[in-house]
């Protein structure tokens, strides 16, 4: 569960990150994907979380530096299964 809370209040560490990077990466935790944006119009949100622009759920962690995406998990193939894992057990009925 410690993942999922990178799904709040993500919104301003991951536009920093836009803006002096050029490219984010974002995981989506319901579509279970990764994918990159390198524009703030690509960037949906509520208040101060993202929001997935396949989906339109706010279930993205940002893949930052201070993300455990990156902390804990060093390919994308890690990353998708540790997103697949929080998943199944958020969503356990959903069929995507």
């Amino acid at each position: 569960m410690e993942l999922y809370n990178e799904t709040k209040n993500n919104y301003i560490g991951a536009n920093i990150h836009l803006v002096s990077f050029g490219l984010l990466e974002l995981g989506c935790i319901y579509c279970v994907c990764i994918y990159s944006v390198n524009s703030k119009n690509e960037l949906y949100y509520t208040k101060k979380s993202l929001k997935c622009m396949n989906c339109g759920r706010e279930s993205i962690i940002p893949i930052i530096p201070n993300s455990l995406l990156v902390k804990k998990f060093y390919t994308n193939k890690e990353r998708l299964d540790a997103i697949q894992c929080l998943k199944s057990d958020l969503y356990p009925s959903s069929n995507l």
